[in-house]
């Protein structure tokens, strides 16, 4: 796909956030067993169609159960959605619970943050992310990522997590079923793409965020804001070759971007139009496609 895509100076305001992601899903049940019942969402609402999860009064995700297969790491489209977890007893019990039922998930200590990957039912990639800033942050040299720790220790950018010592206190005590609590967020959406750089002059240059890590040796970029880094991730692990997702596959819908004023989605609603980039206006909100096809909606009301 040839995108001409306008190089800018501009970006989103600070308060920018994600909104919810909308994903395809195969079956309710088996999206609850998973997201409910293991990660602790609530749900807040669910009809024949549709099933909304968050925490508190607050949405975060959104389903359809209008998959029929499942979510494919060899195509293009969603990685993962990340869940970023408020405070460490919070984080430790869901590490907790995933732990009691013996479901299968990879924990990473990244300095800057500790992360937990597993997938549901679906093979939809989910992350699970305790953000540790005060311990360090990471560093591009060469082309490649590492840490530094707050004491100027240099370490891999991704180690093991030894969770022993933070789920102890759950292992024997009640309270392994608390829901998510509030403060909870959409962290994160980390996309499967083509190319980082178009993909990075899309989210950077037309939508308005900042350009921020950008690794080429690890093959990942992401944007954000100054206060909200890493809101969106992308990297180039497929094959030169894969496919796109196909509709009836699992994974991500779409997902929304929450900013402050209509004035602010005037402004995307303009860079797309001066990169010849098709989008559909609707009151308070604009919606296209990325590069790969993934879906955005920037909106004022989410």
């Amino acid at each position: 796909m040839t995108m001409a895509l306008p190089t800018l100076t501009h970006k989103l305001p600070d308060s920018t956030r994600l909104g919810r992601a909308h994903l395809k899903v195969t079956n309710f049940e088996r999206a609850a067993a998973v997201w409910r019942d293991l990660v602790g969402l609530s749900i807040l609402s669910r009809d024949r169609d549709s099933m909304e999860m968050g925490v508190g009064s607050r949405v975060l995700l959104a389903f359809c159960a209008s998959a029929r297969d499942e979510a494919s790491e060899a195509s293009l489209g969603l990685h993962h959605v990340a869940l970023h977890i408020p405070s460490d007893k919070e984080f430790a019990r869901v590490a907790a619970r995933l732990g009691t039922v013996g479901r299968s998930f990879r924990a990473v200590d990244r300095t800057v943050a500790k992360a937990i990957y597993l997938s549901d039912d679906d093979g939809i990639g989910i992350e699970l992310v305790l953000e540790t800033p005060h311990r360090g942050r990471l560093e591009v040299v060469g082309g490649g990522l590492r840490a530094v720790s707050v004491g100027g220790e240099i370490h891999p950018a991704a180690l093991p997590l030894d969770l022993r010592p933070m789920v102890g206190d759950f292992i024997d005590a009640a309270g392994l079923a608390h829901p998510l609590p509030g403060g909870t967020e959409l962290g994160h959406i980390h996309l499967r793409v083509r190319d980082l750089d178009l993909t990075n002059r899309f989210y950077a240059d037309t939508i308005g965020f900042l350009p921020l890590l950008q690794v080429p040796a690890f093959g990942m970029y992401d944007v954000g804001t100054a206060t909200r880094p890493h809101l969106v991730a992308f990297s180039n692990w497929t094959a030169a070759d894969a496919p796109d997702a196909s509709a009836a596959m699992a994974g991500l819908k779409w997902f929304t971007i929450s900013v402050p004023s209509p004035d602010v989605i005037e402004g995307v609603a303009g860079r797309l139009a001066a990169g010849g980039i098709r989008f559909l206006e609707s009151t308070n909100a604009v919606q296209a496609n990325d590069p790969d096809g993934n879906s955005i909606i920037v909106t004022c009301d989410d």
